[in-house]
């Protein structure tokens, strides 16, 4: 159902849908919802930015609605650009955002292929703020945004 709602664009499900983050725990929270937000467009970023900037609610919160953006820019290509820039705000953040949440965000603009954000993912690696367990390692992101191969990586070490 909530789904389709996202298929009809239901802005008036993104408020509903969002308090949803908070509400239940399970993998249908973790990747249908993200999945649901991204359909609907371009008015679900002012709640979904404000949301991941919300450092009282838990990370596992966090994860899912920042894994919004990359649905909404893989659907709205035009959105890309905003998506991007409002993970890159939040990772700006990465002193007192937390190891795990640094790591989702640097998954996300990987994902996007946000080498504009590139001088903020270096920072928060070489300050030790991102979860390598959860992303990866420098080499990972450098790959990851096909800045490098593997065999660079490997001819680099």
């Amino acid at each position: 159902m909530h789904g389709a709602l996202g298929q009809l664009r239901a802005t008036e499900a993104i408020e509903p849908l969002i308090a949803l983050f908070h509400d239940v725990v399970d993998d249908w929270n973790n990747f249908d919802l993200p999945k649901a937000l991204g359909l609907i467009g371009g008015d679900a970023i002012p709640p979904l930015t404000k949301y991941i900037a919300d450092s009282s609610r838990e990370d596992y919160q966090r994860f899912a609605a920042a894994s919004c953006f990359f649905y909404l820019a893989e659907n709205y290509p035009d959105l890309r650009d905003k998506c991007v820039s409002v993970l890159t705000q939040q990772l700006e953040s990465f002193a007192v955002n937390g190891q795990e949440f640094n790591a989702i965000l640097v998954d996300e603009l990987v994902k996007l292929k946000a080498v504009e954000s590139l001088s903020v993912i270096k920072k928060a690696f070489s300050r030790r703020k991102v979860d390598t367990l959860l992303m990866g390692n420098w080499n990972d992101v450098q790959v990851g945004l096909r800045l490098k191969t593997w065999e660079e990586v490997y001819l680099d070490n």
